[in-house]
């Protein structure tokens, strides 16, 4: 599906994103969630990650020389969203900082979807604390839509996590330190899959049906179909809700 890439006219997404090995979640993940939904994509991993699908062993993050050699590599103006994942370190923070920039451009109007992935399902680290406050600062100025759990926001609001907090008050609370769009993943909460948006005026509120254990790679999806909705051309809001909506069906 990606192989004309380069020549031709529709949008397409660019994947930035850790390799996992077990295609569970990641990078893998994303290009699986961009066939479903039909859209373009060219991917290209931040780390390479050791893990199966209980444990984490460590990563290492891609080099510089080959991020400069992609981001000149970058010539299609039809690149419409970028889905951002595993960040690693203040080197990658950089690198994805500088890819951005060239994105945009090419397209002044790319839409950024990050989805912050702290910590693996078993707990392993993906991320230095350094290299997160790096992101806050440069990266989330540009980003459209963040799209944590309830856990990873309350590690970016500096809040202990219970499952009894409020969607209301983690989302107001983050809009007021970021100043950024938000799209809250509820499923940590007491109240199971139950997701909020948020842009600093009006919440939205997006249901659907509650799942049995825990499955791996929903974040990941939902981020990268959010950025599939905005290359065919949906709002920010309609990409949202249309991305949990499948959702529902990439996950029975």
């Amino acid at each position: 599906m990606n192989a004309s890439i380069d020549t031709m006219q529709d949008n397409y997404v660019l994947i930035l994103s850790g390799y996992d090995p077990t295609g569970n979640a990641g990078i893998i993940r994303d290009c699986l969630v961009c066939d479903q939904l039909q859209v373009l994509y060219r991917a290209f991993p931040t780390a390479i990650t050791a893990q199966n699908d209980s444990q984490y062993f460590g990563a290492m993050a891609t080099s510089d020389e080959l991020f400069d050699k992609f981001s000149r590599s970058l010539t299609n103006k039809s690149l419409s969203s970028i889905k951002i994942g595993m960040l690693c370190d203040v080197k990658t923070v950089d690198n994805v900082c500088k890819i951005i920039t060239k994105a945009k451009q090419l397209n002044p109007s790319v839409g950024v979807v990050w989805d912050p992935v702290i910590r693996t399902s078993s707990g392993g680290k993906l991320i230095s604390q350094e290299g997160l406050s790096l992101a806050l600062d440069k990266i989330l100025s540009h980003t459209s839509v963040i799209t944590p759990n309830a856990e990873e926001i309350c590690l970016l609001i500096d809040k202990a996590f219970q499952p009894n907090l409020k969607r209301h008050d983690l989302v107001h609370e983050f809009y007021d330190k970021f100043k950024t769009n938000i799209y809250l993943k509820g499923g940590h909460l007491a109240e199971k899959n139950t997701d909020t948006y948020f842009d600093g005026t009006r919440e939205l509120i997006f249901t659907g049906d509650r799942w049995e254990g825990s499955r791996r790679g929903t974040g990941c999806s939902l981020a990268t179909a959010i950025a599939c909705f905005i290359a065919k051309g949906l709002s920010l809001k309609e990409s949202c809700l249309q991305a949990k909506k499948n959702l529902q069906v990439f996950f029975k």
